[in-house]
């Protein structure tokens, strides 16, 4: 029997868990870094966020309509994080560049001893129980708390002075909710290098505060290594700033599109929470690809494969709901080659135009241009599609967060007057 994955995994199951967590939000921010059997202190609707089954703005409208903005200000300002971290990264995609080239670097050059004991921390067989036990679930169930996802970055990076780059790769390959600028920005944060001389070190104490104790006490070898006066900051490699670069995501006037021939692509990086767009665009055939190739060289662990082709088999399920024919619905199964059947796809169904919602950097970014030439070669338009809550909030994403709080602040709290009107 598989373990249970603990994300809403279809818009039906993200929305009924939104549901069932709002009357925990004005706790949240006493309870949220407990780390308990269930996690049920948090939403855990990273996983559909991440992939777009449910909007942010679906999200922050519930809690406005619910709570006074006070009581529900922490729970916003989390959501906002995620936000945040991708506009920021939208902002400096060099970061995200330098992570691959680290990656692929340490893969090509590392000793085979380092590559041995990363293994070993992966594989839960580190010798710290607590951190083996986080190390065990997320293979499991493709899911930790956000709190476990902080030690264990700080310890594989300021205990065992591993690479941050390759511990935020195992979690890009096994997290059900792995999000490029979340997960690439948080390990940055945790070894010091995304705000300069601020590291985050694991503590023992802080573990014996916020985890349960019953974990705890099953879990007690090793602890020794994680004692406040032990753990010292593993010295950040030098990281000049980095420059901040033009958010170049132009918005795409649909209207032009109307009555002419064309698809839309459903990506990955955007599920359709939403069919208004699609709707008014018209497509003549809807594309639906599950997965795009992994840039690790290292395998993806089976809760993550199998949450993903939920979430695919939940797209396709909500797409042939309002297209009606089934012929128009085309599928991508999980490939390498899924730039190639894109462009068959458009052939095929002599498209003037494919559309889709734009990527975030990452994956599917790394290729737009690539796509959008061979598309041109066969004679079709690729138009990226622009949401609101990006063309609102990205913006204000170039600097540090709490600027971007105090902006995202004043800017909910005239949103609460008309979402509670």
């Amino acid at each position: 029997m598989m373990p249970p994955i603990f994300m809403a995994a279809s818009r039906d199951q993200a929305l009924t868990a939104l549901n069932d967590f709002l009357p925990k939000v004005p706790f949240y921010g006493q309870r949220r870094n407990r780390v308990i059997p269930g996690h049920d202190d948090v939403s855990r609707l990273s996983g559909a966020l991440r992939h777009r089954l449910i909007q942010e703005s679906e999200i922050v409208d519930a809690v406005l309509q619910q709570h006074a903005f006070q009581a529900g200000e922490k729970y916003l300002q989390e959501v906002l994080w995620r936000t945040y971290w991708k506009g920021w990264l939208e902002w400096h995609p060099s970061v995200w560049a330098d992570y691959k080239h680290s990656l692929a670097a340490w893969h090509d050059g590392a000793k085979d001893r380092t590559k041995k004991r990363a293994v070993a921390l992966m594989e839960g067989r580190s010798g710290v129980a607590i951190m083996d036990f986080f190390a065990q679930e997320l293979m499991q169930t493709g899911y930790l708390h956000n709190h476990a996802r902080m030690w264990w970055a700080s310890f594989w990076i300021h205990v065992e002075r591993l690479p941050w780059y390759v511990g935020a790769d195992f979690f890009m390959r096994h997290l059900c909710d792995a999000d490029v600028a979340s997960n690439t920005l948080g390990w940055r944060w945790v070894a010091g290098l995304q705000t300069a001389g601020k590291t985050y070190l694991v503590r023992a104490s802080n573990i014996r505060k916020y985890c349960d104790p019953s974990l705890l006490e099953a879990h007690q070898a090793g602890l020794e290594r994680l004692e406040d006066d032990v753990v010292e900051a593993c010295p950040a490699p030098f990281a000049s700033i980095p420059c901040i670069e033009t958010l170049e995501r132009p918005t795409a006037d649909l209207s032009r599109w109307a009555d002419r021939r064309v698809g839309w692509w459903v990506h990955p990086e955007d599920s359709l929470a939403d069919q208004d767009d699609l709707q008014k665009s018209k497509p003549v055939s809807v594309l639906c690809t599950s997965l795009v190739h992994e840039t690790s060289r290292s395998s993806v662990s089976n809760p993550s494969t199998r949450y993903r082709h939920q979430v695919a088999d939940d797209v396709r399920q909500r797409v042939r709901s309002f297209m009606g024919s089934g012929d128009r619905i085309h599928t991508v199964e999980p490939s390498q080659h899924w730039m190639e059947s894109l462009v068959q796809w458009a052939s095929e169904n002599h498209l003037e135009a494919v559309l889709a919602y734009r990527p975030f950097v990452g994956l599917i970014h790394d290729r737009m241009t690539e796509l959008e030439t061979r598309l041109e070669v066969a004679g079709v338009v690729m138009v990226w599609v622009e949401r609101d809550w990006e063309t609102t909030w990205l913006p204000y994403a170039k600097k540090g967060f709490f600027a971007f709080w105090k902006t995202a602040r004043e800017q909910l709290l005239v949103r609460q007057t008309y979402v509670s009107s």
